[in-house]
């Protein structure tokens, strides 16, 4: 029989989602409506609005006024990993699920992951995410699996090879591993989240997956920092890049590996040549410096071709002339 709330708490561990929001308005109210009706009740809910300017702040607080376990925090805007990591030392949960303030989670999404980590303090677990369209109903979207490789090094290689993209809101994670992962990293302008995760995965001892819940992201948002094409953003790119390479050669330095951390960077040089020169000339840098034999494939299929018999130079320039994919 549970004596004290110590019992409940070992029972029924504390879930902490974290939000950042900025000028969201249009979206919160849903994102927050999405987090009251878990089937997991045993949450706190906190938002930082990061230097709002169109009534956000009001929305969480409205939240927070009418639900105890919702808390509104307000900082000058200084972006989203901030705004994140002010959150996190803000919470109590022994476990967190991170959450953009324009997605939502289905019902099911915490109570579902947390029945299967069952305590576990060095796993997190992940799920399938679709696209959010207003008005559509999930059974007619399309839901993205990433592939449920279990050791998180080959998790990382398998995202890094493929191109996966996995959303932050997909994974449900033990407070410890954010702990010894560090805090987000600030300096980062763009892909903030892989840079994140991929320290977190490093710290994990296994990676778990579960197709009987999901994650919604809503795409029509295009005023992120991520999605704006400036120098800022593919130095921010690069960087995160880079830090990939620290962080992984760290624990594994295999062919594999590099060949990983390579396609990252002949990603970069693909979608952003013949702009940023010296950018790229960084990029073919680290290349260069993870000697890897044949480079990995990239891009769509008429590029692959030609990368496979004229060599990633040729394609390129042969891309901006012809314009293909």
């Amino acid at each position: 029989m549970l004596t004290d709330k110590a019992d409940l708490k070992a029972v029924t561990p504390i879930v902490s989602i974290l939000i950042p929001c900025f000028n969201s308005r249009k979206w919160l109210a849903e994102t927050l409506g999405s987090c009251q009706s878990q089937t997991y009740s045993n949450i706190e809910v906190i938002v930082v609005d990061d230097g709002s300017s169109d009534g956000s702040a009001a929305i969480a607080e409205r939240f927070s006024n009418a639900d105890a376990r919702f808390k509104t925090y307000v900082q000058p805007n200084k972006g989203a990993p901030a705004a994140r990591n002010l959150a996190f030392s803000k919470s109590e949960g022994q476990f967190i699920q991170f959450l953009d303030a324009d997605d939502t989670l289905p019902q099911n999404k915490v109570g579902c992951q947390m029945a299967i980590l069952k305590g576990r303090q060095s796993s997190l677990i992940s799920c399938p995410w679709t696209h959010y369209h207003d008005g559509a109903s999930v059974s007619e979207l399309l839901i993205r699996r990433m592939d449920s490789k279990s050791d998180p090094i080959e998790w990382l290689q398998t995202k890094f090879l493929s191109g996966s993209m996995n959303l932050i809101s997909c994974w449900l994670t033990p407070r410890r591993l954010i702990e010894k992962a560090g805090p987000w990293n600030e300096a980062l302008k763009c892909n903030q989240d892989g840079e994140f995760f991929a320290r977190v995965l490093l710290n994990a001892d296994k990676v778990l997956f579960t197709h009987e819940t999901h994650a919604l992201y809503r795409r029509e948002n295009t005023s992120s920092v991520s999605r704006v094409d400036s120098t800022e953003k593919a130095r921010s790119l690069l960087l995160s890049y880079e830090l990939y390479e620290q962080h992984m050669l760290a624990v594994d330095s295999s062919e594999i590996t590099r060949r990983a951390l390579a396609s990252n960077y002949i990603a970069f040089i693909y979608q952003n040549h013949p702009r940023h020169p010296e950018l790229i000339s960084a990029a073919w840098e680290r290349v260069k410096a993870l000697e890897v034999g044949q480079l990995p494939l990239i891009g769509g299929r008429n590029f692959r071709l030609i990368q496979k018999f004229l060599g990633v130079h040729a394609a390129l320039w042969l891309r901006r002339g012809l314009r293909f994919r």
